[in-house]
């Protein structure tokens, strides 16, 4: 999602091309609260990255979260799940051996990775898997959608 020039672009287009009944499942990298209070500029996490992984389009997330965002654009979250601890693995294989935060290796992308294990590291981020339904209807009710689970229903 945040290769698109803004989250809000990204569901109204989901919207018009999905058709009455379809479904849009998708995965995506958010800041937690925690990471609002965190006493470093903002340049600083949010260059290496851009630099990195190119765009990312409100990376603080003050627009709205994706069920806002998702629910303006006519599409109803049906399933948002944390993968937040089951990602955190895959830090060993984005970052090389012997990469450290007090050394630059000059990479873009082992600057992203770095940046990305440390904001996980500090439990900065958050990992969403998210299914989104199209209505089948004008009424906005889809006939095959599981009411969506409370918040501390979620799994970790």
């Amino acid at each position: 999602m945040f290769h698109f020039v803004s989250r809000h672009t990204f569901f109204r287009e989901v919207a018009r091309v999905l058709r009455p009944g379809g479904a849009l499942v998708a995965s995506g990298i958010v800041l937690t609260e925690s990471a609002m209070q965190v006493e470093v500029p903002r340049f600083c996490v949010e260059i290496p990255l851009c630099d990195g992984y190119g765009p990312w389009p409100d990376f603080w997330g003050e627009d709205a979260d994706h069920r806002k965002l998702g629910s303006a654009a006519g599409l109803s979250c049906t399933c948002l799940l944390d993968a937040t601890l089951q990602t955190r693995p895959t830090h060993r294989f984005l970052v090389p051996d012997g990469a450290e935060a007090r050394s630059d290796s000059g990479a873009p992308l082992i600057r992203a990775a770095m940046m990305l294990k440390w904001l996980h590291d500090k439990d900065h981020l958050q990992y969403l898997y998210m299914r989104f339904d199209k209505p089948t209807s004008n009424d906005g009710n889809h006939a095959d959608s599981a009411p969506l689970p409370a918040e501390d229903e979620l799994e970790p």
